[in-house]
Order: structure tokens, then C-alpha cells, then sequence
């Protein structure tokens, strides 16, 4: 049981991280997505901790986290002419590759298979942390599975005060709030995996080829698709934009108890009647969604999210209300 601190990003402090990275402990950091919960890929017994502390399933592989585009050819056994030109276009970003691994990744950390995950995460903190350890980090979600992902320190600290010795805090809160968009380049044909921060439309402008998966194709293992993922501790009903009507609301909301709706600009339905939370604009719902479940949970026993349309981060975001609502 750990006296758990939140940290300010001094160099001191991101010294004191690197220490005990190097020492085999696990600890939260952020990113520009959402806090990442991260240990030495290289030290099994530290990536055990990984899963251990968030309850994760040992087949639900990690994200490996390097400083530069260079690093990735110490993680990757292969990166295409593709691979590459996704990782110059939008790394450091969002944006994580499954690439075919070296044999020196331990297998723990891809969950057994022979692909890796791996990006440049866009963050001042992260980019000094990693620099300072001198060895790429395996950082899932720093949350209790199951749970919304963290995007600022007190999230972390709701869900593992205790559980380990330091939160590395961001200048600021998580600039995206939704996670990475993973891309599988370990085959002939680029496949998104999981819809992310980074649109697939502006990947589609760099590389035309590329799909969108409608499930895990070709056996290949990608983080944070599996199980279930992003949900607060109430009940979460999905109302997709397209069959939105004031019927239809109105029903499911009289059926629930202490219900809110989370709404959204493109939103065009009275709702002064209802217990509502106006999300704002498409990136001002991507970045508080997880936010605002936590809060919900804390004052209400359950929420009706309105998707949004599919346009850029929408269709990330419909996403994870989808998996929350499961």
C-alpha cells in the first residue's frame, strides 16, 4: 500500500519517475490522449504490475510508448513504406501502429502475439519522462479497468490511490481526452482497429488504402478492443444522432430513474424539461466524456449520452459511448 502523490512536472520530479521506473515500480503519467499507467517494457515483473493494479486481462496486450519516430525501429522488426509514412505525417500524436515485434519485446507485454503496439505520444511530460529512462514504457489506461479513462491526475488517483507511489502531472489536462486511433501495419492492408483522437478521414488523405475494421480481423490483438471499456459505475442508454426524436427520449428517459441526458451543439431538441448537460461542440464532448461519467456517477443512477454525427472525432466518440453502454 503506497502513500500515493501527485507530482508536479519539475525536472526533479521527472527524475524521481525515471528512478523508479528503473527500480521495477509502475507509475501514472500523462499524455496527450488520457494518463498512461506505465512501466519498463523490458522488466516482466514491473509489466506484471501493469496487470495486476488495473485488474487487466493478460490477453489484452499493451501500448508500447517511445520518445521519437527513430525509437520505433527498436520496438518494430519491420515498418513499411506505409508505416513510415503514417508515423512522419502524425507522430508524435495520436496515432498507434501494430507492427510486427522484435524478439526482444517480451511477450507479456503483446499478450503473445508477434505484433506490438507502439507510438509517440505528444506530450511535453511524457517525452522528457521517456527521455530520461532511457527505455520505452508499456503504458495502458491509468484507470481500474473497465472504468473511463483518466484525464487529469484526480481520475487516477480515484481509481489507484494506493496502488502505486506517483501521478506525473501534465502543465495541462489531457489536450485530446479520447484515446489513441490504433492502426494494424502488420499486414498487406492497413486497418484501423480502434477508432481514436486521430480521425480516420485525415488518414485516409495520407493513406487512401487504408479500412476501418468492423471487429478484430486476421487474429491480430489490439489493446482496448476486447472487453469492455470506458464505463462508469451507472446504468449508460446510446441514442445514436441519426434516430434521434423527442419521442424516443422522452421514453427512455421516463423509464430510467435520476437520469441526465448529455447533449451536444448539433443537438436541435428543447430539453429544458429534462436534466441535461450541454457537451458543447464535437471536440469539447471528446475531451470531457470520460469527465463527465465520472461526475454523473456521483449525483445521478443514470445516463442517456445523444451520439454525435460521424464527421472527424464523431465517430470515436459514438464509439466509446457504445462500449460504456454495454
Amino acid at each position: 500500500m503506497y502513500n500515493t502523490k501527485i507530482l508536479l512536472p519539475t525536472e526533479t520530479n521527472i527524475e524521481l519517475c525515471a528512478k523508479e521506473l528503473f527500480d521495477g515500480e509502475v507509475i501514472a503519467f500523462a499524455t496527450e490522449t488520457v494518463y498512461g499507467l506505465g512501466a519498463n517494457i523490458f522488466n516482466t515483473e514491473a509489466v506484471s504490475k501493469i496487470f495486476k493494479i488495473k485488474n487487466r486481462p493478460p490477453d489484452n496486450p499493451l501500448i508500447v510508448h517511445v520518445p521519437s519516430v527513430e525509437d520505433v525501429r527498436d520496438i518494430a522488426a519491420y515498418i513499411s513504406d506505409d508505416a513510415y509514412k503514417l508515423l512522419y505525417r502524425f507522430s508524435p500524436g495520436p496515432l498507434t501502429l501494430i507492427l510486427k515485434k522484435k524478439q526482444s519485446i517480451p511477450y507479456i507485454v503483446t499478450a503473445g502475439a508477434d505484433t506490438v503496439a507502439v507510438r509517440v505520444p505528444d506530450n511535453k511530460v511524457a517525452i522528457k519522462l521517456l527521455t530520461a529512462t532511457g527505455f520505452p514504457l508499456a503504458a495502458p489506461s491509468a484507470n481500474t479497468s473497465t472504468r473511463p479513462s483518466p484525464t487529469c491526475a484526480k481520475h487516477v488517483m480515484e481509481d489507484l490511490n494506493g496502488k502505486i507511489k506517483f501521478i506525473l502531472q501534465s502543465e495541462d489536462d489531457c489536450q485530446f481526452g479520447l484515446e489513441s486511433t490504433i492502426v494494424d501495419m502488420s499486414g498487406e492492408h492497413p486497418t484501423v482497429l480502434r477508432l481514436g483522437s486521430l480521425p480516420t478521414s485525415t488518414l485516409l488523405d495520407t493513406l487512401p488504402n487504408i479500412k476501418i475494421a468492423s471487429s478484430i480481423e486476421n487474429g491480430v490483438l489490439c489493446p482496448g478492443t476486447k472487453y469492455r471499456h470506458y464505463a462508469p459505475n451507472i446504468k449508460v442508454d446510446y441514442v445514436a444522432f441519426n434516430k434521434l426524436t423527442l419521442s424516443s427520449l422522452t421514453k427512455i428517459y421516463h423509464n430510467n430513474k435520476n437520469t441526465v441526458i448529455l447533449t451536444h451543439d448539433e443537438v436541435k431538441l428543447d430539453l429544458t424539461n429534462f436534466e441535461h448537460i450541454n457537451m458543447g461542440s464535437i471536440e469539447c464532448y471528446a475531451k470531457n466524456l470520460f469527465s463527465i461519467f465520472r461526475e454523473c456517477e456521483k449525483k445521478y443512477q443514470s445516463i442517456i449520452a445523444i451520439g454525435v454525427s460521424d464527421k472527424g472525432i464523431g465517430r470515436a466518440i459514438n464509439n466509446r459511448i457504445i462500449k460504456a453502454s454495454k
